[in-house]
């Protein structure tokens, strides 16, 4: 058997969550199917995003629907939700209520967290947050943290918004309103059921949760700003490039450390184990395992300028300068310590803008602990080395071989070839 492959995958982790949610990501004005061993660019579409974006797939990794947050008070476009036919979907106009597409990491789509609505109805949240300029306008603009819900059963599978700028924390103004206070995202609750969001009001850091309830009351926690990156195993939180350890059953921060820098710049492995920032035109990598992180630090490169990153679905790091028609690099193995990351500064041509601004999609949708071998792009004849085992499905289901999707060959020495046909 001879299989054409990108990575190779051990099986090391005790957590496993629904990837392929995350597949086909969505925004600018582009979409990147990234199950393929190359990812197949999907443009034009009708959405344009500037710093905010958010998706979901289903658990095949075909999209259901994508959105930019909402209008901009300042900018001319459109703010709305498109469906898998790459159309607005039924009631899903985001007007000047909602948030808004210049708002950095400014939205987040979260499943309903309970098991009976989720099985049965497939309901979405979509929350949403403003963006500074709205302030600069009207009033009418300040909406502070909304939410929208989605019924993915209606219309045949393309969904409907049954309810839209439905408040969760009324905006409030004072002189500290920034863009560092933009962001808002979600990660898996500890009990695999619920959720966490965390977002800014005012100069402060809070969450809620999310539970078969609904929406809860938001929770002051303490003075913080920047975008919020959560590690994929859920053990450590990003405020810009402050350092914090989280708890994700109690929702709990514990400040670590921070390390230069500007903030925004910083991505984690899929691991959740090695974080990288950019600082003073270099790459560096720190090591989260290590009791003294910032005595972990490792230049990866020295880049010259200060590079946006964003950790994709299929596990690559990937560079940006500003709005760009191209990825400027790719950090293609960053679970690996040291030089072994394997990071590339070469353009990776996309033939649509991003626009500056990357797809928020909740952390644990891209968890992976594996090793891999980077770029390799030939036939390897395995049935001679290691016995196959079996082939599964992302649902963890026996198939055979030669069935289409996204499949695990599993060998006898403990390797796992991910493939996609």
């Amino acid at each position: 058997m001879k299989i054409h492959l990108l990575l190779c995958f051990f099986i090391t982790s005790a957590l496993c969550f629904a990837q392929n949610e995350s597949s086909t990501a969505f925004f600018g004005n582009l979409g990147i199917d990234f199950r393929p061993p190359v990812p197949q660019v999907i443009s034009p579409i009708e959405m344009i995003s500037k710093e905010s974006s958010t998706y979901i797939c289903d658990e095949n990794g075909d999209i259901l629907f994508y959105t930019n947050g909402g209008t901009s008070a300042t900018a001319p476009g459109t703010g709305a939700i498109w469906n898998a036919d790459h159309d607005i979907m039924e009631n899903g106009l985001l007007e000047d209520s909602s948030g808004c597409f210049s708002a950095h990491q400014g939205a987040i789509v979260v499943p309903f967290p309970s098991n009976d609505l989720k099985i049965g109805s497939k309901m979405y949240y979509l929350f949403t947050k403003d963006c500074i300029e709205s302030s600069f306008a009207s009033w009418s603009f300040n909406s502070g943290l909304t939410y929208s819900v989605i019924d993915m059963a209606a219309n045949g599978g393309l969904g409907a918004v049954l309810h839209k700028n439905v408040s969760a924390v009324p905006f409030e103004h004072n002189q500290f309103i920034s863009t560092n206070h933009e962001p808002v995202t979600a990660i898996l609750h500890g009990n695999q059921t619920d959720y966490w969001l965390f977002s800014y009001t005012k100069d402060s850091l809070y969450r809620l949760i999310l539970d078969d309830s609904g929406v809860g009351s938001p929770e002051i926690l303490f003075p913080a700003g920047g975008r919020i990156s959560i590690a994929p195993d859920r053990e450590h939180m990003c405020l810009g490039r402050d350092i914090y350890q989280f708890d994700a059953y109690t929702g709990d921060l514990l400040y670590l450390t921070s390390i230069p820098g500007v903030a925004g710049t910083v991505a984690f492995s899929p691991n959740g184990r090695k974080l990288y920032n950019n600082e003073n035109g270099s790459l560096f990598q720190y090591d989260l395992n290590q009791t003294d992180i910032l005595a972990s630090k490792t230049q990866i490169a020295s880049l010259g300028y200060i590079y946006s990153m964003w950790l994709a679905p299929n596990h690559k790091i990937y560079l940006q300068l500003g709005n760009d028609n191209h990825f400027d690099g790719e950090i293609s193995c960053p679970n690996e310590t040291g030089a072994a990351c394997d990071f590339t500064l070469q353009e990776l041509p996309l033939g649509a803008y991003t626009y500056g601004g990357f797809p928020n999609i909740m952390a644990h949708l891209l968890y992976y602990n594996g090793s891999c071998v980077a770029n390799l792009s030939e036939n390897l004849d395995l049935d001679h080395k290691v016995e196959l085992l079996k082939v599964v499905n992302l649902m963890g289901q026996e198939v055979d071989g030669d069935a289409t999707g996204t499949l695990l060959f599993q060998y006898s020495d403990g390797n796992v070839i991910k493939i996609y046909r």
